[in-house]
């Protein structure tokens, strides 16, 4: 449930102004507020479009939410998978997993060569899938019709990352809900990584008075691996990959926050999690949790804050160089001491 994306250094460009923006200013934003006034507001990113507003809001009168009436824990759980439910039924994800898996299966690999592989793409600074055909076709000599599928794979993955990386951690909420996807030709609807699902519950919720949280987190297992490496190392699978989450965070007025998983459907209620099922319809308990991961920002989107800006990685450099001093704000978050 979580990214894992190779970056490069020249990312093409929302085309933002190209399409329809929503009617409503985005006032500048007031960062010095209590959350439960700081996450009402809106950014570039989650500034809905009426569509969007009109949408929210009538579900919010199906449970009986009041403008006037502050949401309580259970209202706002509830209209929270609401919203998790149209997402899930409404939208499809890219494909580029299913993608990845493909082409793993079709160049099976031994885990001392899954290592080997991993180290080469990150000396070469190259592709890891790329580097994983080469080997593999060294080390099988397979028959030619393998290796005609395992190109093919190799070009669907390629494919489906040069749309992820037009569009991640770049597209407003009006783009997301209009269907457009920089790369494809037609409007789809398509959830890209874990940000665009994060960002329409954040919109949704906040054109409800609710005030929710942008928590973009990376992940502890690898941010720990990476501060074993090497001074030169770490720095090239900084500059090269990045393996995260984005989750969100429910304020509710003197109780505990309720935390959403938007990309996987899910929301923790109480100590444990529920996922919501498309194929049965209905809400499951989750078998593990999410996490553990370590908190790089927590903010009212990703504007400025996503991995691939120069502030993301000076980030993710200080939680690599000052790992050991954050401490476990719950089963899924590590937090720095201030926070």
């Amino acid at each position: 449930m979580h990214e894992n994306m190779a970056l490069t250094e020249d990312h093409p460009q929302s085309r933002t102004d190209e399409h329809e923006l929503p009617k409503n200013e985005v006032h500048p934003l007031e960062e010095n507020l209590p959350p439960q006034r700081r996450f009402l507001q809106y950014a570039r990113k989650t500034e809905p479009s009426d569509k969007i507003r009109d949408d929210a809001e009538r579900k919010a009168q199906e449970i009986g939410l009041s403008p006037e009436q502050p949401a309580n824990r259970q209202q706002t759980i509830d209209i929270t998978k609401l919203f998790l439910e149209d997402q899930k039924r409404e939208f499809r994800d890219l494909g580029l997993g299913d993608a990845r898996e493909a082409l793993l299966k079709t160049t099976p690999l031994t885990a001392e060569e899954e290592q080997e592989v991993t180290a080469i793409a990150r000396d070469r600074d190259a592709s890891p899938f790329r580097q994983r055909i080469d080997l593999w076709e060294r080390r099988r000599d397979p028959a030619l019709e393998s290796k005609v599928a395992a190109l093919q794979a190799l070009s669907e993955v390629e494919r489906l990352e040069a749309i992820e990386m037009a569009n991640v951690h770049r597209r407003t909420v009006v783009e997301i809900d209009s269907g457009h996807v920089a790369g494809m030709e037609k409007a789809e609807k398509i959830l890209i990584g874990c940000d665009d699902p994060a960002l329409l519950i954040l919109s949704k919720l906040r054109s409800v008075g609710i005030p929710a949280s942008h928590i973009q987190c990376a992940s502890k297992e690898w941010i720990d691996q990476v501060a074993d490496l090497s001074e030169e190392d770490r720095a090239k699978e900084l500059g090269h990959s990045f393996h995260g989450h984005v989750l969100v965070k429910i304020y509710s007025a003197d109780e505990e926050p309720v935390w959403v998983d938007p990309m996987g459907g899910a929301i923790k209620t109480n100590e444990h999690w529920e996922r919501f099922s498309t194929g049965q319809n209905a809400w499951e308990d989750a078998k593990t949790g999410l996490g553990p991961y370590y908190l790089i920002k927590e903010g009212i989107d990703s504007t400025n804050s996503g991995p691939f800006t120069d502030k993301g990685r000076e980030q993710l450099e200080t939680i690599v160089a000052e790992s050991g001093a954050y401490v476990q704000h719950n089963n899924e978050v590590f937090v720095s001491p201030e926070y």
